[in-house]
């Protein structure tokens, strides 16, 4: 009887695995993915995913911080959709005329809705918070504090070193200037400090730290960089280090930098330092002009915007350019050294499990997501499922 039992367990396992649709292969991976396609949202969970239908003039999709709504506009009002259902109701919050943006909070309780030179304050109800006005040119991004007391704002012009940062209180509905030729705000995890990029007519630019309530200070630039490591100071006397990205650890305690040194002999350049400005390791990325032979200067491998673990452990950096094109570098976050290497869409966003464990890419072919445990890579998930990965929580 025993052989029949497992023939007939076999069975009822290949019937289950049809009925449920499941196209996936490998381990199972932990919490929820979120990845938003043209036409759905698909949530996957169990290495299982379910799609969530969402009108098709839906416009600029915003998924909130837990996973549970997606906000949007639909001729020319903001809505609220639940992620819950396969088929949810679209509720209207407001009027949005002139919609080019939304922010979450990170305590999904409100939405920063961006409509050309002004923001208005909204919560999930639809009641009206404070409306900021009085920018000095459009719009670019908006940032929420960690608390989601304050916005980071930044205006100007498409050119990033003619943008100003501003910081707005929600509360009080109140806006200032942080500093003007400046771009790329990043709030500290603890909301009490913000670190942006001040620009040069060079154009050069350094990292600055400001002190909610004090004063700005320059935390990197080309100057003390090569006092620190005067092995550098020839590839910054010919370039122009040009600020690419920055990126808190989980802790506060680490920040990560990207620069792009731009001239006659470019490099991408990837730091950590400590909020206090000490350089703790430092990445130069290679050229490989072997294939690239008609080409002066070469391009240099990019780095895109990093991701760390939450345990602080790697730094996952996606790549672009010949020679490293697709390639996405784990890195040891403490010494900036490669220590392993996977493939993807060139300079594609990622996505890390809240257990430090997994990374989810798109894979190089753009037809599913690979999902690949950090340690061992043997260890992989394959899923059907394509678009932009918005979210991944541990639920």
């Amino acid at each position: 009887m025993r052989p029949r039992r497992k023939l007939l367990a076999a069975v009822v396992l290949v019937i289950a695995l049809a009925l449920t649709g499941c196209k996936s292969t490998g381990p199972v991976i932990p919490g929820q993915l979120y990845v938003l396609s043209d036409t759905a949202l698909a949530v996957v969970e169990q290495s299982k995913p379910r799609y969530v239908s969402f009108p098709s003039e839906l416009r600029l999709p915003a998924l909130s911080p837990t996973g549970s709504h997606l906000a949007g506009v639909i001729a020319e009002q903001l809505v609220l959709i639940e992620t819950t259902k396969t088929k949810p109701d679209v509720t209207p919050l407001t009027k949005a005329v002139q919609a080019g943006m939304i922010a979450w909070s990170p305590d999904g309780g409100r939405l920063a809705l961006v409509e050309q030179r002004t923001i208005a304050i909204v919560d999930t109800y639809g009641k009206q918070g404070p409306v900021f006005s009085g920018f000095d040119g459009d719009i670019q991004f908006v940032i929420w504090s960690p608390d989601a007391q304050h916005l980071a704002v930044e205006t100007g012009a498409a050119m990033v070193t003619d943008r100003t940062v501003w910081i707005a209180d929600v509360a009080s509905g109140r806006t200032s200037i942080v500093a003007k030729n400046a771009s790329l705000p990043v709030w500290a995890p603890d909301s009490k400090s913000l670190v942006f990029a001040l620009w040069n007519d060079r154009p050069e630019s350094r990292f600055a730290l400001l002190p909610l309530g004090g004063e700005a200070k320059v935390l990197v630039s080309s100057e003390t960089l090569s006092a620190v490591r005067p092995d550098l100071s020839a590839l910054f006397s010919k370039n122009a280090l040009q600020a690419n990205w920055a990126g808190w650890s989980p802790k506060g305690d680490t920040l990560a930098l990207t620069f792009k040194a731009a001239g006659a002999d470019p490099r991408y350049v990837a730091l950590t330092i400590s909020p206090q400005g000490q350089l703790l390791n430092s990445w130069i990325l290679p050229v490989f002009p072997d294939i690239q032979p008609n080409m002066t200067p070469p391009l240099p491998c990019a780095v895109g915007p990093m991701v760390w673990t939450p345990n602080q452990e790697r730094l996952v950096a996606p790549l672009g350019n010949p020679g490293c094109k697709g390639s996405v570098a784990i890195l040891d976050a403490k010494t900036l050294q490669k220590t392993g290497e996977l493939s993807s869409l060139p300079l594609s966003n990622a996505l890390v499990s809240s257990d430090g464990a997994w990374v989810a890419l798109q894979n190089p072919d753009g037809n599913h997501l690979m999902v690949t445990n950090l340690t061992d890579s043997t260890q992989a998930v394959r899923l059907p499922v394509t678009g932009e990965l918005l979210l991944w929580t541990n639920r």
